[in-house]
């Protein structure tokens, strides 16, 4: 072979084909190219380094996509001790406390994930703005959590705050609002209001149906 199995161009090819195949849902193939990367990474770099935690983010994500969630959270928690290291940007560090988030509350640890999914928004906030779209993510996930507890005023907060950055962002069409809209249908529906809940659902089905024609 030109390079060799253990190349750092081959790490770097495996670790955008992992990601390409995460963004198509092939979370096998993602798995696979990802967990390949780390251990390149690993061998060329050393343990504590950016590539290696790149990987392993993406690689949390792909796991907890294929309910691989043990794998997933040490993954994520490994990635985000890597980036603490070295010392990153703090900004950089939102998306791996939102990915333990959302691992913590998949596995039902509520109080836990709820921590994360806060650190997350605090981080966001206060490197990005109250308003930047990262803070989307972690807002969705934790308005679920609220939801999960009943804690229906809490839930309708975060989730209404998510909805008005993306409308503010990227308009009251865009394709990412439906999540939240469902979501925000489920905390009225809880709260005794059914008319409320029926409106959101029918604004969610029409931005998805929107785009599908499109």
């Amino acid at each position: 072979p030109l390079l060799g199995a253990q190349h750092p161009f081959i790490a770097v090819f495996l670790q955008g084909r992992g990601s390409s195949a995460l963004s198509i849902g092939r979370n096998d193939l993602a798995i696979r190219d990802l967990r390949r990367a780390v251990a390149i990474h690993e061998a060329v770099n050393g343990p504590v380094h950016a590539e290696v935690a790149a990987s392993l983010n993406n690689l949390s994500i792909a796991l907890t996509n294929a309910n691989l969630l043990d794998d997933a959270l040490a993954a994520a928690r490994r990635a985000l001790s890597i980036m603490e290291a070295l010392h990153v940007p703090p900004s950089q560090t939102g998306n791996p406390h939102a990915n333990i988030g959302m691992i913590l509350f998949v596995q039902g640890q509520l109080a836990e994930a709820e921590i994360e999914s806060r650190a997350a928004i605090a981080i966001f906030e206060a490197n990005l703005g109250s308003d930047h779209p990262a803070l989307t993510a972690p807002l969705q996930n934790l308005g679920e959590q609220y939801l999960e507890q009943q804690r229906f005023a809490e839930a309708r907060a975060v989730l209404s705050r998510k909805i008005a950055i993306l409308e503010e962002s990227q308009g009251k069409d865009s394709p990412w609002l439906p999540s939240p809209l469902v979501t925000l249908a489920r905390v009225a529906l809880g709260e005794g209001r059914p008319r409320e809940a029926l409106g959101l659902l029918a604004r969610a089905r029409a931005i998805s149906e929107h785009e599908t024609l499109d």
